[in-house]
């Protein structure tokens, strides 16, 4: 079993994840692992150096930004 995920005493099941913060409760310790390897391939795929706009240049901003100001 893997460490990180416990069994509380009301049943529930959660993992920790980075910076002491829980995720959960989990309805069965296989539910809890699933989820807590789609939390960890999410974060690797953030640090795996894909595309990314710079934040000043993110289209959100840029339009945020030319919209007309109304009086």
């Amino acid at each position: 079993m893997n460490e990180r995920i416990y069994q509380d005493d009301h049943g529930g099941w959660y993992f920790h994840i980075r910076g002491n913060q829980i995720a959960g409760p989990f309805a069965s310790y296989d539910l809890a692992e699933s989820g807590l390897n789609k939390h960890v391939s999410s974060c690797s795929k953030r640090v795996s150096g894909g595309f990314r706009w710079p934040r000043n240049w993110h289209p959100a901003r840029l339009l945020r930004r030319s919209a007309v100001r109304q009086a």
